[in-house]
């Protein structure tokens, strides 16, 4: 059984921190932005148009496209 993983995220614009859950050590970009629109209850529409930054709060690093996102430990 693959171990359980959670990323943790919050919008600039606010202080409050929340989680996404997911199965195994990592979760594809695109699938982690889905989850924190579809958690959010954020128009899907309004994202057709725009794009989710994902950015690493330690480093600053911005997520590419293509990556996957290791659980928080």
């Amino acid at each position: 059984m693959a171990a359980r993983g959670t990323v943790q995220y919050k919008f600039k614009s606010q202080t409050a921190v929340h989680t996404v859950q997911f199965d195994g050590p990592s979760i594809k970009l695109a699938d982690l932005k889905s989850e924190i629109i579809r958690a959010t209850g954020i128009n899907k529409d309004f994202w057709s148009n725009t794009d989710l930054e994902i950015s690493n709060a330690q480093t600053g690093e911005v997520f590419s496209a293509d990556a996957q996102v290791d659980r928080n430990v």
